[in-house]
């Protein structure tokens, strides 16, 4: 899923120059047989229909061309965003999201270095400088990753791909889960496992994701009994210290 309209095709941009989509294709792999002119009018026609190189492809068709051999494509990085280090490892799911794609990353001939965006000095400038010394191009952005620092970063050279909905102002490729069908099987488990009652608690910074989970969680609710409708609980902070609320629901709901 794309947060962008997709990208021109060679021929579009070759309606847009007046030209071949050949000669497209030779401009934008700096091809040095097309005279500056020419060069020119399709960098023009590419940029005004939203034309953006994707680095990694550019890697890829280079080790093609040059008929290198080897399972290795390139570095991608994680960024981790987290007030501590080890944050995100002590949380289970959040490891095996990390383990999984460095798995699958494997699988495909990438490998994945982790860059902690909260380390004592890091600040874009210096995160994109490191990023280019070891020639990675391509960054992997977690779900709930708080990654403000992207807006004050030049990614026009990086390809970027978030878990999750994007928190910053670029726009950028995502993948999310379906949160809808994942209520959905909880709520079913959950009462075949003879929870007749289950309930629901949503913090902040499970927002917007909440958004469907309760919306799921109410019309499933509309299949029940009456005496069995348990009204969700949206946290205004953090379960530590709403816990006046919660107890408060708690009691309410049994």
């Amino acid at each position: 899923m794309q947060s962008e309209t997709p990208p021109p095709t060679t021929r579009q941009i070759a309606k847009a120059a007046g030209v071949s989509h050949v000669t497209v294709s030779r401009v934008l792999r700096n091809h040095p047989f097309v005279n500056a002119e020419t060069r020119q009018r399709v960098l023009d026609a590419a940029k005004s229909l939203g034309y953006r190189p994707n680095p990694l492809l550019g890697i890829l068709m280079h080790q093609l061309r040059s008929r290198q051999t080897g399972d290795f494509v390139a570095t991608l990085g994680w960024i981790n965003s987290h007030q501590t280090e080890k944050e995100w490892h002590e949380c289970p799911w959040r490891r095996e999201l990390l383990e999984g794609a460095v798995g699958r990353a494997a699988q495909l001939g990438y490998k994945v270095n982790e860059f902690w965006t909260a380390e004592p000095g890091m600040n874009p400038k210096r995160l994109k400088k490191i990023l280019l010394s070891r020639s990675i191009y391509g960054l992997i952005l977690p779900p709930a990753s708080d990654v403000k620092f992207l807006d004050e970063m030049d990614t026009s050279d990086l390809a970027i791909a978030v878990i999750g909905l994007p928190k910053v102002k670029a726009k950028l490729s995502f993948v999310d889960a379906d949160t809808a069908a994942g209520m959905v099987e909880a709520v079913k488990g959950l009462r075949a496992l003879g929870y007749r009652r289950p309930g629901l608690v949503i913090a902040p910074a499970q927002d917007p994701v909440g958004h469907p989970w309760r919306a799921t969680f109410l019309a499933m609710q509309d299949d029940c009994d009456a005496s069995e409708r348990v009204p969700p609980l949206r946290l205004a902070d953090t379960l530590k210290n709403c816990k006046p609320a919660y107890e408060a629901w708690l009691k309410t709901c049994r």
